[in-house]
C-alpha cells in the first residue's frame, strides 16, 4: 500500500514490524511453558523389571527416558541461546531437540501395539464364537469379563501394549 504508515523499525534492510516483535515475544513465553511442563514430568528413576527371558522392556525404558531428558536439556539449550543471541548454537540445539523427538516417534511406533490389540479386540467381539477349542474353560468363569475389562482399560488408554520379539539365550 503506497502511502500507508508502517508501524514497524528498519534494521538493516528488514522491516521488522512491532506486531511481529509481540508474536515473537509470545511464541517465546509458549515455548518457556512448554519447555517448563517438559522439565517437571522428567522421570527420576526406572524401575528395573527383572525378566529371566529379556532384558528388553528395562532397555526400552531406559532409552525413552534418556530420550525424554535429552530433549528437555536441548530444548532448555536452544531457547537460552536463542535469548542471548547466540544463533548458530541455538540452531544446533534446536536441531538436536527436533532429531530427538524423531527417534522418540520411532521408538513409540515400534513398541506401542495397543491399536493392534484394540483392532483385534473389535474383530473378535463382532465375530461368531468359535465351535473349536477356547481359553474359556482354561481361564475359568470370568474369562469373558476379564477380556471385556482388558478392551475398556486399553480404549480409555489406561493400559498400553508393547511389542517384543524375545529370543532365548
Amino acid at each position: 500500500m503506497a502511502g500507508a504508515p508502517h508501524t514497524g523499525l528498519l534494521w538493516g534492510r528488514v522491516l521488522i514490524d512491532f506486531t511481529m516483535q509481540e508474536t515473537i515475544g509470545n511464541l517465546i513465553a509458549e515455548i518457556r511453558g512448554r519447555i517448563e511442563l517438559l522439565e517437571s514430568s522428567l522421570p527420576n528413576r526406572i524401575d528395573a523389571m527383572v525378566s529371566p527371558d529379556s532384558k528388553l522392556p528395562f532397555k526400552a525404558l531406559l532409552s525413552r527416558a534418556a530420550l525424554i531428558w535429552r530433549m528437555a536439556e536441548l530444548s532448555r539449550g536452544a531457547l537460552e541461546n536463542f535469548e542471548r543471541d547466540k544463533l548458530a548454537l541455538a540452531i544446533l540445539e534446536a536441531r538436536g531437540a527436533v532429531e530427538t523427538c524423531a527417534a522418540l516417534w520411532y521408538l513409540h511406533a515400534k513398541l506401542d501395539a495397543t491399536q493392534v490389540a484394540l483392532d483385534w479386540f473389535k474383530t473378535i467381539i463382532g465375530a461368531q464364537p468359535s465351535s473349536g477349542p477356547n481359553l474359556g474353560p482354561v481361564m475359568g468363569p470370568d474369562f469373558s469379563a476379564m477380556t471385556g475389562n482388558l478392551a475398556r482399560n486399553l480404549r480409555e488408554n489406561r493400559l498400553g501394549v508393547l511389542s517384543a520379539v524375545l529370543t532365548r539365550s
